[in-house]
This record gives structure tokens, sequence and C-alpha cells, in this order.
């Protein structure tokens, strides 16, 4: 919860807390009532689950599958909340703070000529200390109606809540496993039910804790689970599901990154001036440094994970606990130079798809330009 809290409010005594919190937080909550928010017609499905949303105490469970536009229903139900009660608030949860810049400027764009500029704000860990300050006050004052962040939000101030939604709740972001651990999905389930707030939970792929707990009344069982489950099925528009291609990589050359159709689409699309996306849950430029003659590994001498190899800046690197030191010249076990490292990450991808894609060029005659997008290159603010 001290994470949630900034910096600036962590230290106060409690007298010295008050007086801060009585002071009015910048900005205004105003809007103008007169302006009418802008709304798209519902389809059948997106209409259905509001109608039950709205007459329903739940908790709910939005189980749409992609391109099913359970962001508008969101957004319906929102603005219903904040629109019966001058003083309700809202908080939506995303997994990833990558997530956020977008979504802040699609309900920015919806509510804002309503309930004025500051009545959106953003709450996650890659905020400064005076920007989440300001965030958290415009939150605790009432300033801000809808909060939207990752889990820290859960934590947020926020007296007039009325409805919470956790987008994408079965991603394994919402659990904090380092410091006090929690569930910030269980957690918005536990607030929403001592606030009196709806809470609404998203996802194409639940849970299998929320799959279970919004299973539909049967014979056998005739009370349920605790959720309702509102299905959504139905794309919006003519868009249909990606084409799924499954390549077997033992059918490839051993030390191949790519498969070979793989790398011929990438091609293919450079050629064309169209982009790609390749994704990897690794960054670092190896998981492992190794050594053949004696078996040491780059393990971390102060928890059970491994340190990861980053080629960059030539260290090793604890992703959990953050030790890091250089690399070494030779096994630190036996002194054989012959180390090597084990797997692969971000970096190396990065580095092998350059490699092959350096002879194809785009159609304006220019190379391809690869551009990592991590952890380790999103640091700055603005980078992304």
């Amino acid at each position: 919860a001290l994470a949630a809290l900034p910096p600036q409010l962590r230290d106060l005594q409690p007298d010295q807390l008050a007086r801060r919190l009585r002071r009015p937080a910048k900005g205004t909550a105003g809007g103008d009532a007169a302006n009418a928010i802008e709304t798209i017609a519902l389809t059948a499905e997106q209409e259905s689950a509001r109608a039950r949303i709205s007459s329903e105490s739940g908790p709910f469970l939005l189980f749409g599958s992609t391109g099913s536009g359970k962001t508008e229903v969101y957004l319906r139900c929102v603005q219903e909340a904040l629109e019966a009660d001058p003083t309700a608030q809202a908080l939506v949860m995303v997994p990833e703070i990558n997530l956020t810049p977008q979504l802040e400027e699609r309900f920015t764009s919806r509510f804002a000529p309503r309930f004025g500029s500051q009545a959106v704000v953003s709450l996650h860990s890659g905020m400064t200390n005076p920007q989440r300050l300001k965030s958290w006050l415009a939150a605790h004052s009432g300033v801000a109606r809808i909060v939207l962040g990752t889990r820290m939000a859960v934590f947020a101030s926020l007296p007039g809540l009325k409805i919470i939604v956790v987008d994408e709740e079965h991603d394994p972001s919402y659990k904090q496993q380092e410091g006090a651990r929690y569930s910030a999905r269980d957690l918005a389930i536990w607030r929403g039910r001592e606030q009196g707030a709806k809470v609404l939970l998203g996802s194409a792929t639940p849970s299998l804790e929320t799959w279970h707990a919004s299973r539909p009344p049967t014979a056998e069982d005739p009370e349920g689970g605790r959720y309702v489950r509102l299905a959504m099925p139905s794309r919006i528009g003519a868009g249909a599901l990606a084409r799924v291609r499954r390549v077997d990589m033992n059918q490839q050359p051993r030390r191949a990154i790519f498969s070979a159709p793989l790398l011929a689409a990438i091609t293919e699309r450079v050629a064309r001036g169209e982009q790609s996306m390749v994704l990897l849950n690794r960054r670092g430029y190896a998981p492992v440094l190794h050594c053949a003659d004696c078996g040491w590994k780059s393990d971390c001498p102060h928890c059970s994970a491994h340190q990861v190899f980053h080629k960059a800046d030539r260290t090793l690197r604890c992703h959990h606990c953050g030790y890091t030191v250089r690399v070494p010249r030779a096994c630190p076990t036996c002194g054989s130079p012959d180390i090597h490292s084990m797997g692969r990450g971000t970096e190396q991808l990065e580095e092998q798809l350059g490699d092959l894609l350096s002879e194809v060029l785009r159609p304006d005659r220019t190379p391809a330009r690869i551009a990592r997008i991590d952890a380790d290159t999103t640091k700055a603010k603005g980078s992304l």
C-alpha cells in the first residue's frame, strides 16, 4: 500500500498528513454539464451486458472475445456511474504501464468535455514522484473522477468510488510477488464490496479462478458462482481473427532463432514497406552464462534466480533482486575461458534479426529499421 502513497506523504506525522490532505488539490473537477458525452451505438451483445451491469450488483465477468468491444462497455458503465452521482469516481485498472497512455487518451476524449480536463488521471510506478502526488491528491479530493492505473492503483484514495474495472483480469502482472504480496484483482473485488462499488472484470481468456467463480447455475449447482458472467462472443465489424501458424522448431536447423517461414514472412513485409512485431518474454542477451568445463552457471548469490547476460554493457544482472556484476573473463569456479551464453533474449533477437535482414530493402531503398522495446530501452521518460 505504501507504494501507492506518494513518497512526499509517507514520512509525514499524522497531524502533518491531515493538514496536507485538507489542502485543496490543484485543478478543478468542473467541465461543462451542458456538454453531452458523445457515444456510439452499442451492439446487441454490448447493450445486453451494459443493461445487466446497470441493473445487477455483480461482481461481473465480461467474457468478450478480442474485438468484441469490451472497452466501449467499460466507457458506458463508467459514464452511467459518473452521471448518476456528482461525487462518483471510477477506478480502471490495466496490467501494464504501456497500456495506460492509449486508454487515458480514450477516456479523456470521452469525458473531459463534460467533467473537465483534470477529471482523468493516471497512477502507476512509471510516473515521477511529483506526478504521482498530483494524481493521488486529485483522486483523494474528488477532483479526479476517473483513475487509470496498474496494480498499485487499487490502493488509491477514492472516497466516491462507485465502479471498478479490471481489464485483462487474467494477467499475472496484477499479482505483486515481492515485498507485500497481493493480487490487485482480488483486492478490487474486496474493495468493491467494502465501498459498495460495482466491479467489472474483463477478459477474452479469463483465469480459472474467475471462470469457476462465474459459472452459471445448473441443476446440479443451482446457485452457480459468486460472479455474473456476461458473454460477448461476436467481433464487431467485418474483422476476422488473425490466422495462426505453428512451426515445429525441432524440424528447423538446430541453432536457428527464426524459422524459415517466419523469416520469409518478415522479409516479405519489409520489402512491401510494412511492419512486423516479434515478441519474446525475456529481456537481455541470454538468460544465463554457462561453463562447458565444470558446469558453472551465472546464478545470483542473493536469490534463487539466474543472472541474465546483458551484452550491451557486458553485465550479469539479476532481474529479481537487481544484483549486478561485470561479466567474468573466465569461469569463477575453474578458471576456464570457455564460458558461453545459453538461451536467448530480446538483445540477441535484435542482433540476429539485424544480420538476417541486412540485405533487405524497403520500397524507398532504405534498410529495415529494427527497434527493440523492453524495460532496458524504455526506462527514460518519453522513450517509448
